[in-house]
Order: structure tokens, then C-alpha cells, then sequence
């Protein structure tokens, strides 16, 4: 059986990252990129998807949130 490809940015920062309960590398296989920043997403990821999951926890932090533009 074929994975699913996902195609998704998923900011995973400090916070998020210690409550994760996945493997890293089982959702690389399924092409998700992991970035630890908003900053680190750079216009070559973006051609690939503009999918960005943020997790719950990068919002909690004020400095995180303030970085958000929707």
C-alpha cells in the first residue's frame, strides 16, 4: 500500500516538539517538512505547499503569536 503524501509545513517548535507524540522521521516519510520557525519557511518550501499546521503550543508563547499575520 502507497503512504499518503501530505504535502504540509509543520512548525514545530520547542514546546510542541516535547509533546509530540509521533516520530519525526514517519512524518518526513510522508512529506510533511518540520521548520522551528516562521522564519525558517523560505519561498522553495513554499513552491512545494502553503499548507503550515501550527500546533497549539507555539500560539500559547506571546512572542509566537504576535509573529502570526492572518
Amino acid at each position: 500500500m502507497e503512504k499518503a503524501q501530505l504535502k504540509v509545513i509543520l512548525l514545530l517548535d520547542y514546546a510542541s516538539r516535547s509533546r509530540l507524540k509521533v516520530n519525526v522521521s514517519e512524518l518526513i516519510m510522508h512529506d510533511v517538512t518540520i521548520v522551528s520557525s516562521l522564519r525558517d519557511i523560505t519561498d522553495y518550501i513554499l513552491s512545494k505547499t502553503n499548507k503550515v499546521i501550527i500546533l497549539e503550543d507555539y500560539i500559547r508563547t506571546s512572542n509566537n503569536y504576535s509573529d502570526l499575520v492572518l
